[in-house]
């Protein structure tokens, strides 16, 4: 049904005909930030940094509000197809195409498929984790560990695996079944292995997997416990390979198929399904810790009194850093800089995209503001319970060689209490919870980059030059067809990228990296005539700039390296500096655009006042 009518236009496909109630829309929304990884991802922040890392989002309570008193009717007032279709209502010329063109394929493919792969990133683990014994399909089997072999992602196996695999003298999944390393308990294991926990004892890793060394017949050129690393990371890789194929055939069809309105129905079923899910495991997780009492009397035998109270506080204890938690001078960044000079500011992307969708004003921004309770107030605090309980369950403590495990091994604590706690039943139910957030971030994310990529590169760009060569007529089905083309090449894109990534958490601060100060212009644009495409397109390559700089900075001179949100400092001013300057060096927006857009949106405020004088003079 659904499919049927989002096939109708451009308009049904992308903007679901603009008919959409503020529950849908806004339910819509919370899911779509309600993916598999942010559960994860919580849970390993009590042990990793605390609770008070929550600020990384927390911070945004503010701007989120202006979104549903101030930017939520404005952009309904715009009214473009996407929110890159608004550079061409807001300013004109070559600089308005350059930058719609240019954000068109930023924010598909890098950016949006950076947000695709952590999401991936998390539910493989927890197939990994929940299902290390997924049922073997021959055939898809073969076609991963292949794709495995002959891809980067095989850098880490040893050129003697390799090429025996090559020669036809080995079958790494069938010599992983053999010593049954794909095993729940031996996840861990083999993290061990990686980190030289066992380098000065290795007879403990062939203990725990009930083998001897003498049982492990390996290629000459490697000791038995090398390969049997060697052998899990295939095992693992093809599994993770064959997982997300699997989960993508099925996400991808029904994105595919019906547009925008397949992704909000589904949304707002799916995201009843993972809040109900998560409150349930965090009860059951509180009481096994014998309660929120016991749990924080047993996080200060782990870990000590002082350090257990600086990981449930809400504001950073003093002496964090020293604890190896968030300090204080994190928490004043996010506070003071972060919310007004990083992201979408004025609710662009897939917030623009489902205010767009709505009936009118009054439901865009009553959205805007379910979405802004659902994700602030409601969805996170069951994912903080279950990583205090993590804590508990499965302490974060050094290796016995004195490291520390990586931030992905704090993120899986939520699983490993997922799999102590629920019985097979529970657990499957838990499964389908975790199913249903990554879908629903999967299917909008995919959506809203297909959507920039037919919108706002092709359509303007590509398809006159095509209707002329070809002589074609291109219909509303046509552009309707391409986009459905848009979806599979971003969703192929976005499964290539989640192999690469270690940490999801580390993937949310790369982007936040790119985006510290090109919050400040999408304030601007709306309130300041003065504001250019120069502005934003001169913002935008002198992060990429900053961000450069810093990682080369960083890789020569170790101890130089300024992390998010530490180069807000200086990504910010100098971003920001840089576009501002731009904007008093660059011929202004043509006036008859600007009246149009003032006359249209109606901001308002000092900024506008010239255009408005000139308006009036002319009635």
């Amino acid at each position: 049904y659904l499919s049927r009518r989002g096939q109708r236009s451009a308009s049904e496909y992308f903007k679901s005909g603009e008919g959409t109630s503020w529950w849908l829309l806004g339910t819509s929304m919370a899911a779509t930030t309600f993916a598999a990884d942010t559960p994860l991802a919580l849970a390993g922040f009590v042990v990793t940094s605390g609770i008070s890392k929550n600020w990384f989002w927390w911070c945004q309570v503010p701007v989120t509000l202006a979104g549903v008193f101030f930017f939520a009717r404005l952009w309904k007032r715009a009214n473009p197809l996407t929110d890159m279709e608004f550079v061409h209502i807001r300013y004109s010329g070559k600089s308005a195409s350059v930058l719609r063109g240019f954000k068109a394929l930023w924010l598909a493919l890098p950016y949006g498929c950076l947000v695709i792969g952590w999401v991936n990133k998390a539910m493989t683990k927890i197939i990994v984790l929940c299902v290390p014994d997924f049922p073997p399909l021959p055939g898809i089997d073969k076609m991963m560990l292949w794709l495995f072999m002959v891809t980067p992602l095989s850098q880490g196996i040893h050129p003697t695996v390799e090429q025996a695999y090559f020669d036809g003298k080995l079958q790494p999944l069938e010599v992983a079944q053999e010593y049954q390393l794909m095993k729940y308990e031996n996840y861990q294991l083999f993290q061990e292995v990686k980190q030289d926990v066992y380098r000065d004892n290795p007879s403990e890793v062939f203990q725990r997997l009930g083998l001897s060394a003498q049982d492990v017949l390996c290629p000459e050129g490697l000791t038995p416990l090398e390969y049997l690393r060697n052998i899990y990371d295939i095992a693992s890789g093809v599994l993770t390979y064959k997982v997300l194929f699997l989960l993508f055939l099925i996400t991808v069809s029904y994105t595919a198929i019906s547009g925008l309105w397949g992704v909000m129905v589904t949304d707002f079923v799916q995201f009843w399904i993972a809040m109900i899910g998560c409150i349930y495991l965090a009860i059951l997780a509180v009481s096994a810790c014998g309660g929120l009492a016991g749990m924080q009397s047993r996080m200060a035998e782990i870990y000590t009194p002082e350090k257990a109270r600086a990981m449930t506080a809400i504001l950073p204890h003093k002496g964090a850093s020293e604890m190896q938690l968030m300090p204080i001078g994190e928490f004043l960044i996010f506070i003071l800089m972060a919310w007004w000079a990083v992201g979408f500011t004025d609710g662009g992307s897939y917030f623009a995209q489902r205010m767009l969708a709505a009936k009118d004003e009054r439901h865009a921004a009553l959205g805007y503001l379910w979405y802004a309770v659902a994700h602030f107030a409601l969805r996170m605090w069951p994912w903080i319970i279950v990583g205090m309980a993590a804590a508990v369950l499965f302490p974060y403590l050094p290796y016995p060689n004195g490291k520390l495990p990586g931030t992905d091994i704090a993120e899986n604590g939520y699983i490993h209490v997922m799999i102590r706690l629920l019985k097979p039943g529970a657990l499957g139910l838990l499964l389908a919870t975790f199913l249903a957030a990554y879908m629903s971030t999967i299917s909008s994310q995919v959506n809203v980059a297909a959507s920039y990529l037919m919108n706002d590169l092709y359509k303007p760009f590509i398809a006159p030059a095509v209707s002329r060569r070809l002589g074609w007529n291109l219909s509303e089905k046509h552009f309707v067809r391409v986009g459905i083309l848009c979806t599979l090449l971003i969703a192929l894109v976005g499964l290539g990228v989640s192999l690469m990534l270690n940490s999801i958490s580390g993937a949310w601060f790369l982007l936040a990296a790119f985006n510290s100060g090109i919050g400040v212009i999408y304030l601007l644009r709306w309130y300041w005539w003065r504001v250019n495409a120069w502005t934003e397109l001169s913002c935008i390559l002198s992060l990429f700039y900053v961000a450069a700089a810093l990682y080369l900075l960083g890789e020569k001179f170790p101890g130089f390296s300024l992390p998010y949100p530490y180069n807000l400092l200086i990504a910010a001013p100098f971003s920001v500096g840089v576009a501002l300057l731009v904007t008093l060096l660059t011929r202004p927006t043509e006036r008859k655009t600007l009246k149009e857009f003032c006359k249209k949106v109606q901001p308002g405020g000092p900024g506008w006042k010239e255009i408005e004088d000139e308006i009036r003079k002319e009635q």
